[in-house]
């Protein structure tokens, strides 16, 4: 697939700030938050049929250039899902799981970009960007965005 909208160098980048010396199972937490972020905000937009269809045909792809993959699977409201790979991520070499997470977050946001003619690639891009980055307690009385809580 295209990567018309930079997603390989975004996601590059990313997991260069995110993923640097995380084990394994950080690493599939890490993959985890991030996939559901993009898919809850790919969701809005293309609806879970379609997200679906994308999702089989990334982990097809995915499982015939990395093996390991093949035990992702997808499900209609939380995207990719890798218990079955968490079980198997100790015996693996971090570079290897970080090649083949990162080639699913790629191919995943290349298929949206080429299905939408990039139009969702700002907004998943920043929806990226936001996972992995500590996040400070909001000042009490206020919520995460800074507004008044509702007694």
């Amino acid at each position: 697939m295209g990567d018309n909208g930079g997603h390989a160098a975004f996601v590059d980048a990313w997991l260069a700030k995110r993923a640097q010396k995380l084990g394994a199972d950080d690493l599939l937490a890490l993959f985890d938050v991030a996939n559901r972020a993009l898919w809850a905000r790919a969701r809005s937009t293309l609806g879970e049929v379609t997200l679906m269809a994308i999702a089989e045909r990334v982990l097809f792809i995915a499982a015939e250039k990395h093996p390991f993959l093949s035990v992702l699977t997808a499900d209609a409201t939380e995207g990719y899902r890798c218990a079955h790979l968490a079980s198997q991520a100790d015996t693996m070499k971090s570079e290897d799981l970080v090649r083949g997470l990162r080639f699913v977050l790629v191919e995943h946001l290349s298929v949206i970009g080429n299905l939408t003619a990039e139009i969702l690639t700002t907004e998943l891009h920043a929806e990226l960007q936001l996972v992995g980055v500590a996040r400070r307690p909001a000042p009490k009385g206020r919520n995460e965005k800074g507004r008044k809580r509702r007694a």
